[in-house]
């Protein structure tokens, strides 16, 4: 018998949803579908599963699912929520292997993850015992190493949004490992929590604009 995924609870904006019956409106029927059919489509590709299968649609906010009869691989895509199964930490947009007894919580909608000109502190090792390491390290355990630019300039039209309007705020960071210069804005606020934002060189921090980075909740 294959694997499945056991609901255990779920918000009401939780459905099985797939790409819809278009085309039999004049029958009555509306087209229906996922809202966010890229997310269906990203999902089935990283699975390399056809396009038109069903997906869970979460608007929001998820709940938990419990793993029965074996592993299985599932993909989470489209806006980032809080993810953990296993006791670890699930990053968006990519894949990952759930084992039998597994237990899938989806919480709210959080802010993204954005770096231009490197990692966190240039991607030093981090220490779990700091208390930035959940905000600026843990959530993206997974995201991956990233070259650091020498010198990084953001000009004052740019506007970097990891808000998020149902969980908590994002991350972002801004490095370089000789010149950082910031004119623009960052917003990382968030529902439940703001987020954390990292403007930072290893050698010179020549100006930042802190006027416009905006973490409250």
């Amino acid at each position: 018998m294959s694997a499945s995924l056991e609901v255990l609870s779920a918000t009401p904006g939780v459905t099985v949803q797939d790409l819809g019956r278009p085309g039999w409106r004049a029958q009555g029927l509306s087209p229906g579908g996922a809202m966010d059919p890229l997310a269906l489509a990203e999902g089935a590709a990283l699975l390399g599963h056809d396009p038109a299968m069903a997906a869970l649609e979460m608007a929001g906010a998820g709940g938990r699912f419990a793993v029965r009869r074996g592993g299985l691989v599932i993909a989470l895509t489209g806006a980032p929520m809080a993810a953990r199964a296993g006791g670890r930490r699930l990053i968006w947009n990519a894949t990952h292997r759930l084992e039998e007894g597994d237990v899938l919580e989806i919480g709210g909608a959080e802010g993204g993850h954005v770096r231009v000109g490197g990692a966190f502190q240039g991607g030093k090792t981090p220490d779990p015992s700091q208390p930035y390491h959940d905000s600026f390290v843990g959530r993206w355990e997974n995201a991956g190493p990233l070259a650091s630019a020498q010198a990084t300039f953001v000009n004052d039209t740019t506007l970097i949004d990891v808000s998020s309007h149902g969980g908590r705020g994002g991350t972002a960071v801004v490095w370089s490992d000789a010149l950082t210069t910031f004119l623009g804005g960052v917003d990382a606020r968030g529902a439940t929590g703001g987020g954390a934002v990292e403007i930072s060189s290893a050698e010179d921090l020549r100006r930042a604009d802190l006027g416009n980075v905006d973490v409250g909740a």
